[in-house]
């Protein structure tokens, strides 16, 4: 029996949006806009504005990205048009939940490239500046999200 194929670059091949269960696609899609918004809400002062748009364009840049999941989850990223819908569920546990999915149902090379990302995401908003290394707190939350989603 054979699924809808999702076009791609390349031609046509069965893509993680339709093979994933709904409900995992989605959260693996908010979780780095997500982790983000958690590191950017680490209290910082002044805040900086580059914060927030270094992790947009780390997360734009995963368009183009040789993974296959990063990739299509970036590119589902800015097409969608309403932001994600409150889940109920804190960053850490929707960390967990992504870290169960990444292990239980998506090849090991593709899960483990989604979760340098999300790491990735987290620190370019945490490290704006070249003088500014990330914070112990924004580095401390960073190592509890990327463990979470160690599964």
């Amino acid at each position: 029996m054979w699924s809808q194929p999702t076009p791609t670059n390349a031609g046509f091949r069965l893509g993680f949006a339709t093979s994933l269960a709904p409900g995992d696609w989605a959260l693996l899609v908010r979780l780095p806009s997500r982790v983000l918004a958690a590191v950017l809400a680490v209290p910082i002062d002044p805040p900086p504005v580059s914060a927030g748009l270094a992790g947009l364009a780390t997360i734009a840049h995963a368009r183009v990205a040789p993974a296959g999941l990063v990739r299509e989850v970036a590119t589902a990223i800015f097409a969608t048009v309403e932001p994600p819908a409150d889940t109920g569920y804190c960053v850490q546990d929707e960390c967990v939940r992504a870290g169960f999915v990444l292990a239980q149902r998506v090849p090991s090379a593709e899960a483990e490239a989604y979760r340098a990302w999300v790491r990735r995401v987290g620190e370019a908003a945490a490290e704006p500046m070249a003088d500014d290394p990330v914070g112990t707190s924004q580095a401390c939350l960073l190592d509890d999200f990327e463990q979470a989603l160690a599964g």
